[in-house]
């Protein structure tokens, strides 16, 4: 009997410990609220036409593709991270359809000012973190800087829908890319050797592109190495844009009369670009007909070096996801052999010498097991809501996704 006793309380400890070891939690202090449907704005930012409109495009998504896309406006974080709330909110709901993970939810806290993407382990591979940082970044802050809450939600949709889809990104909403731009926040002709319209043009080129130009900046200078007053009057431009604070600017001095080059950048990156990129600016603005025709060619390149690392950075994260996938497919295996193992180790093991002793040890009744294997959830699939059509389809969420502030 006391073998018995120790035994199972080996038994309990182990399980126990396993069960803390591949757990993960929300927040306790968090109670994901009731899902209204695909929709759910619990600080009322959006309004009936709003969330119908919403709801209709989500809805005609999730049956013509099966993946799953929530939102969740919420007035509070309620002192909580908004990883921890989208987690959490996301296992709650269950977005996704089971065994898929195909869900993806998108949290917008206006209280705290902050955005994330959370995504079932079932679509890293298309939706990468990093895809997930650039939508909030560039599609999303900007707009919720402006309180434009739906039309920053429908941003956010239209590039999760492609990601999910394989499509090339789309463009960025013309909403961002029409609207008037600081004048000398892409390019600053400190000189004033180009005219006012030719500026103008190349600034709304640049808005079009906006993804890639909001991190740098092409200045006409008389000396490229003495650039100490137009960097600082560069940088006090783009301060009075919303979409281009926070980012590491790049700027790409031309001189006006010799077209010589001058990179500064503080990235990482630097000395690769010394090597590499700087060569060719100089090129690019050595062969080019007129100053105008230089500082297009230099923006140019900038954009195309741009595309080239984003490139590289989506391959090596998609490379990452489907390793992710490829280990969530194959640990519950081993998770599974070691528990194997531990209850042969605790139970066979002393049942073995306890035999061999010539003593005799009672398992207990096999069928007095207090698990009910339908009953291990506390989820609810009807919602408290009573204008709800979709409840969420059993999926979880793999912990993928990225946050930002705006």
């Amino acid at each position: 009997m006391p073998l018995r006793g120790t035994t199972s309380r080996a038994l309990a400890a182990l399980l126990f410990a396993l069960f803390v070891l591949c757990s993960r939690t929300a927040s306790a202090g968090f109670t994901p609220p009731p899902m209204r449907d695909a929709v759910t704005d619990t600080a009322g930012k959006l309004t009936d036409a709003d969330d119908r409109a919403l709801e209709e495009r989500i809805t005609a998504y999730r049956n013509k593709t099966g993946n799953e896309i929530a939102v969740l406006v919420i007035g509070s974080l309620a002192g909580n991270s908004i990883e921890d709330v989208a987690y959490g909110t996301f296992n709650t709901w269950h977005i996704g359809k089971k065994d898929l993970d195909n869900g993806v939810l998108l949290v917008i806290a206006p209280n705290e000012r902050k955005t994330r993407i959370e995504t079932g382990k079932g679509v890293g591979d298309r939706l990468t973190d990093i895809e997930c940082a650039m939508i909030l970044r560039e599609r999303v802050g900007p707009l919720l800087r402006e309180d434009r809450f739906r039309e920053a939600i429908e941003a956010a949709l239209e590039a999760i829908e492609a990601a999910l889809d394989g499509a090339p990104t789309p463009g960025l909403p013309t909403s961002l890319t029409s609207r008037p731009l600081v004048r000398g926040a892409y390019v600053d002709d400190v000189v004033g050797a180009l005219p006012d319209a030719t500026l103008a043009d190349i600034e709304a080129a640049a808005a079009r592109e906006g993804r890639y130009w909001q991190e740098f900046a092409v200045v006409i200078i008389e000396d490229p190495m003495k650039n100490e007053n137009a960097a600082l009057r560069l940088y006090e431009k783009r301060q009075t844009i919303p979409a281009l604070k926070g980012y590491t600017l790049q700027t790409v001095y031309v001189g006006a009369r010799d077209r010589r080059i001058f990179l500064a950048t503080g990235i990482v990156k630097h000395a690769r670009r010394e090597a590499v990129l700087v060569p060719r600016l100089a090129a690019a603005a050595k062969q080019a007909s007129s100053l105008e025709a230089a500082v297009r060619a230099v923006a140019a390149e900038m954009v195309a070096d741009a595309k080239q690392i984003e490139a590289h950075e989506r391959a090596v994260a998609k490379a990452e996801a489907e390793q992710k996938a490829h280990d969530d497919r194959v640990y519950p295996w081993i998770i599974g052999a070691l528990v194997l193992a531990g209850l042969l180790l605790f139970v066979g093991l002393p049942l073995y010498l306890a035999r061999r002793g010539g003593g005799r040890w009672s398992s207990g009744s096999s069928g007095s097991s207090s698990y009910d294997s339908g009953s291990s959830s506390s989820y609810d699939s009807g919602s408290s809501s009573s204008d709800t059509s979709y409840t969420g389809g059993g999926g979880s969420s793999g912990g993928g996704g990225a946050s930002d502030s705006y």
